[in-house]
């Protein structure tokens, strides 16, 4: 199954944490104080076994035929850890997971460059690193994590031209792409890239 939007991310699946960009989120619901606070009583309360996990899954994998499922753990404790302080607006500390989260995954794929598992799961964790550092104003930054993202998962498809599901998400991926070069005034590039967005997403309908 696919990690990491208007969607809430999920563990081996393309993660996102924010409204795609380019189009209008839905508006959002009306919390009342009570759910508001349960909210984030279910953030704080997530963030001690989060943060347990992660210390337990520190190191290279204990047998070599661990490799695949000790890095894929080792991510998804990252992101969801990063995801919470996202959540709460904590951004270095979200950045602090996140960066761990795409460290883990570069060791994936040395270790193992012909797993497309170990590729995209790279890919997710460039794409959320772009959606931080996008929030934080860092636009050179995150334009470069989402180049990588949008690279790591066209490398991807060249070998699995037929996974739709990965196909649409390298299109969201291209639109936070577009996204940043607009911000940074880079009218031209990001219209290219808006266009080859659209493209591939009316493919997969």
């Amino acid at each position: 199954t696919g990690p990491r939007s208007t969607r809430s991310p999920r563990p081996s699946g393309w993660r996102r944490t924010a409204p795609r960009p380019g189009i209008s989120p839905p508006t959002p619901a009306r919390c009342s104080p009570t759910s508001t606070g349960a909210l984030r009583r279910t953030a704080r309360a997530a963030i001690e076994p989060l943060t347990a996990a992660n210390a337990l899954l520190q190191g290279d994998p204990p047998q070599p035929e661990m490799l695949a499922v000790w890095r894929k753990a080792q991510g998804q404790a990252a992101f969801w850890l990063g995801h919470v302080a996202y959540t709460q607006r904590r951004f270095d500390a979200a950045g602090s997971a996140w960066t761990r989260y795409r460290e883990v995954s570069r060791q994936w794929v040395s270790a193992d460059p012909k797993s497309t598992d170990a590729q995209v799961e790279l890919a997710y964790a460039d794409n959320n690193l772009g959606i931080l550092l996008l929030d934080q104003g860092r636009l050179q930054d995150a334009q470069q994590a989402f180049v990588d993202a949008v690279a790591a998962m066209q490398r991807v498809l060249q070998q699995r031209p037929d996974d739709a599901g990965l196909r649409s998400e390298w299109a969201v991926a291209l639109s936070w792409l577009g996204s940043t070069l607009t911000q940074r005034g880079r009218y031209a590039q990001a219209e290219q890239v808006f266009r080859q967005a659209l493209e591939h997403a009316q493919s997969v309908l």
